[in-house]
């Protein structure tokens, strides 16, 4: 075998590394915005369900606000990542 085609072989070889690293990189990133997602719709739950608005509230559902407020505070400190947009 000559220098040339060894050299095409290991070229080669070490091409076919990168792009199964790549594939391996891309779908690990696909699982963590899948996550993320699920993460973000989760959060956006909770604050529809915390925004009581500005005027007065009755006393269960002032009670609601605030346990969900809590909630939503205890997600996001269990989850550092969460994006809010």
């Amino acid at each position: 075998m000559s220098d040339f085609e060894r050299e095409r072989q290991s070229v080669l070889r070490s091409t076919a590394t990168q792009v199964e690293e790549a594939r391996a990189e891309t779908e690990a990133l696909r699982r963590l915005i899948k996550l993320k997602t699920k993460e973000l719709k989760n959060v956006r739950r909770l604050a529809q369900v915390c925004d009581c608005g500005p005027g007065p509230v009755s006393a269960p559902l002032g009670y609601l606000c605030v346990g969900a407020c809590e909630a939503l505070k205890i997600y996001i400190g269990k989850c550092p990542l969460v994006w809010v947009t």
